[in-house]
C-alpha cells in the first residue's frame, strides 16, 4: 500500500496541463489527472480529512491544545487573550519552513488556523462591537496565510476547512490502517465525530457531519464522469451509434447520480430534525462568517494587504459545482458572475479541474442523442433542483425568519461566509431549461 508521503511527492511534482490530452482515454490517464489536481481517488476534494491521522511538530503544540478546548474558550470569549499569551515562533519566518511540509500537514495547519482566525474574529467583535478594523496577530496570521498559499486557497471562510475537523470514531473503526480507506461505515453519523468544535453544540455537530457525509458520497462523481466519457471516447473513433450495453452503462451511471442526490437530499432533510434554528443563527453561524463586517477590513500582521474576504455558501461547494458543470447548468450573466465569485473559495487546483471537466465532458451531448438517456438526465436535474428547494427552505427557516424577528432587511442578511442571502436565493431558485 502506497504511503501518504510517497503519494504526496507525486502530487507536488505533478503537471496540471491536460489541455491537449484526452483524460478519458484510459483509467491510468484519468487517475494521473486526479493526482495532478490534488484530488484523492477515495476522498475527492477533501483529500486529507482525518486530523487525528496527521501529526504536527512541537511548534504547533500550544495551538492544538487551544483548539481541543475551543468551544469552552469561545464560550467565555477568552480566545483573544489565549492567543496573545503565545510567544511568536521564529520558525514560522524561516524560508521554506511551510513549503517543506507534506500536503496533509499543511491542510491540517490551514484548517486549524482558519478556524482559530474565525473564532478570533468573532471574539474580537464580542469584546468590541464598534470595531471597524481588525488586526490578526502574527502568531495565527502567518501559519494561516502561508499554508493558504501552498494549498492555493484564499484565507477565506468556507466549510472546506471545518470539514477537516471531522474524524473517524476510532473505537468503532479499529480496522482502519490508511487515511485513504473508507467504506459504508463512514456513511453513518454514529461512526464519525468532530475532532474539535467551535460551539460544542449538537447543532454544529450535525451540521458539519451531514455536510461531510454528503461530500463523501459525492466522491463517486469522479468514477461516474470517467465511465460515461470513456464510452464516448472509444465510440468517437468509429462514429457509430451506442449499442444496447453502452447505453445501459451510461444509464446506470446517471442512476448513480440520482442515488447520490437522493442521499444528499435525505441527509439535508435530517438537518431540520437534528438542528436548532436559534442555536444555528445565534451561535454556529457566527463562526462561519467572513471578514466583510469590518468597514476598514482585516489586517494580517506581517502582511500589507487589507482583506475583506468572504466565502462560499454551503450549498455551493466544489462537488455541486462539478455536478452542475456535467449536467449542463448554464446561468445567465448576472448569476454567473456571482457563482464565479463563490468559486474563489475553492482551492485553485480543484477549480481548474472543474473547469477542465466542464470543457471535456460530453454527458449532455451523449444524452441528447437518445431519448432513454434524456429521460434519466432530466431526473438528475429534477433531483438537483429538489436539493436547492430544500436548501432554500433551510435558509428561510434557519436564517431569514430569525433575522426578520430582529427587523433585519433581507438585503442585509448574510449566510455562510457572508454570502448575501438575496443572491444565494436567486442562484438556487434558477432552474435551467434543458
Amino acid at each position: 500500500m502506497q504511503s501518504i508521503e510517497s503519494k504526496e511527492k507525486i502530487l507536488k511534482s505533478s503537471n496540471r496541463d491536460f489541455s491537449d490530452e484526452n483524460i478519458f482515454a484510459d483509467e491510468e490517464t484519468f487517475k494521473k489527472c486526479l493526482q495532478a489536481f490534488d484530488i484523492s481517488e477515495s476522498l475527492g476534494f477533501l483529500a486529507y480529512y482525518d486530523v487525528n491521522e496527521i501529526i504536527l511538530n512541537e511548534d504547533f503544540q500550544e495551538y492544538e491544545e487551544i483548539i481541543k478546548n475551543l468551544s469552552a474558550i469561545n464560550k467565555d470569549y477568552s480566545l483573544v487573550s489565549e492567543i496573545n499569551k503565545i510567544k511568536f515562533n521564529d520558525n514560522f519566518l524561516r524560508p521554506n519552513y511551510f513549503k517543506s511540509m507534506l500536503t496533509s500537514r499543511i491542510t491540517k495547519i490551514f484548517s486549524i488556523f482558519s478556524i482559530l482566525v474565525n473564532s478570533f474574529t468573532f471574539t474580537s467583535l464580542k469584546l468590541n462591537s464598534s470595531l471597524k478594523r481588525l488586526v490578526i496577530p502574527k502568531q495565527i496570521a502567518i501559519p494561516l496565510l502561508e499554508s493558504a498559499k501552498i494549498l492555493e486557497l484564499k484565507p477565506i471562510v468556507c466549510l472546506w476547512t471545518n470539514l477537516h475537523a471531522v474524524t473517524k470514531n476510532i473505537k468503532e473503526l479499529k480496522s482502519y490502517k490508511n487515511i485513504d480507506e473508507y467504506n459504508e461505515n463512514d456513511m453513518k453519523l454514529e461512526n464519525i465525530k468532530l475532532a474539535f468544535s467551535q460551539t460544542g453544540t449538537v447543532t454544529e455537530d450535525f451540521f458539519l457531519k451531514i455536510n461531510y457525509l454528503v461530500s463523501i458520497k459525492m466522491n463517486k462523481l469522479f468514477s461516474i464522469i470517467f465511465n460515461i466519457n470513456h464510452i464516448y471516447y472509444k465510440k468517437s473513433y468509429d462514429n457509430k451509434e451506442l449499442n444496447f450495453d453502452e447505453k445501459t452503462s451510461i444509464k446506470n451511471c446517471l442512476l448513480d447520480i440520482v442515488d447520490i442526490l437522493k442521499f444528499t437530499n435525505s441527509n439535508c432533510l435530517a438537518l431540520f430534525k437534528f438542528m436548532d434554528p436559534n442555536v444555528f443563527y445565534n451561535h454556529v453561524r457566527n463562526y462561519f462568517k467572513g471578514y466583510s463586517i469590518f468597514e476598514e477590513g482585516v489586517i494580517f500582521e506581517g502582511y500589507n494587504e487589507v482583506m475583506k474576504y468572504s466565502g462560499a455558501s454551503a450549498g455551493q461547494d466544489p462537488y455541486l459545482t462539478l455536478l452542475k458543470s456535467i449536467l449542463g447548468y448554464e446561468y445567465p450573466s448576472n448569476l454567473k458572475n456571482y457563482e464565479d465569485n463563490l468559486k474563489n473559495s475553492f482551492r485553485k487546483p480543484h477549480l481548474e479541474f472543474i473547469n477542465l471537466i466542464s470543457k471535456k465532458s460530453k454527458l449532455v451531448e451523449i444524452c441528447q442523442k437518445y431519448e432513454e438517456l434524456r429521460v434519466v438526465l432530466k431526473k438528475c436535474n429534477e433531483m438537483l433542483s429538489a436539493f436547492y428547494n430544500i436548501h432554500n427552505v433551510f435558509i428561510k427557516e434557519f436564517i431569514i425568519s430569525l433575522a426578520s424577528q430582529e427587523k433585519v432587511p433581507i438585503d442585509k442578511i448574510y449566510g455562510v461566509g457572508d454570502t448575501p442571502i438575496v443572491q444565494v436565493l436567486e442562484l438556487k431558485n434558477y432552474v435551467p431549461k434543458f
